[in-house]
């Protein structure tokens, strides 16, 4: 009922109009209208924001209490603990195992996934240099990111990731100056 609640507005429009969330959202109710024992989800966070996961995740604990049974298949490990029961690893064609979500940590899907591998961490010696050259405090443009902060030091590199819609080319367009930004402040040795 929530999902239908959120759409209904939409229910004559095209479902290209829809956001990605709204779209996967709109396919759940589109499949509980069959009332289904069992749902397949291949990848389905690969394109959505982190607040349209996090919607979809609401509906997937729903389905959960609802008896319905849920493949969800990913490659992100994250999302594992926030919704799985178990988890079952493929490799190469051929069945590893399913174990359940509470007696495992990342490591250990990551040696069901891929064999024995190193887990390399930063290194110990890596020297760290003095000399903040940029310095980004409590950074916001509203509706885009909020309260985003970080010191870059003369020598490293800075990765900045996130999801379609996430804020982070508004985020690198307001550094850069292309774009204000409503509160926070950016210091950098000239």
């Amino acid at each position: 009922a929530a999902i239908w609640d959120e759409l209904k507005d939409r229910l004559h429009k095209s479902a290209m109009g829809l956001s990605g969330g709204q779209q996967q959202r709109l396919c759940i109710a589109r499949t509980l209208a069959v009332e289904p024992d069992v749902i397949l989800m291949d990848e389905p966070t690969s394109a959505l924001a982190a607040n349209e996961t996090q919607k979809l995740f609401e509906a997937i604990r729903m389905l959960k209490k609802q008896d319905v049974i849920i493949i969800y298949i990913s490659h992100r490990l994250q999302e594992l603990w926030e919704i799985a029961d178990s988890v079952t690893v493929l490799r190469d064609g051929k069945y590893i195992g399913t174990e359940p979500i509470s007696s495992l940590q990342h490591k250990d899907i990551i040696t069901m996934m891929f064999g024995d591998v190193e887990i390399k961490e930063r290194p110990g010696d890596l020297k760290v240099q003095d000399g903040i050259i940029m310095d980004v405090k409590h950074l916001t443009r509203k509706g885009k990111f909020q309260d985003v902060s970080f010191q870059l030091r003369k020598g490293e590199v800075l990765g900045i990731a996130g999801m379609l819609g996430s804020g982070r080319t508004e985020l690198l367009r307001c550094i850069f100056g292309a774009d204000p930004y409503d509160s926070g402040e950016i210091l950098g040795d000239q």
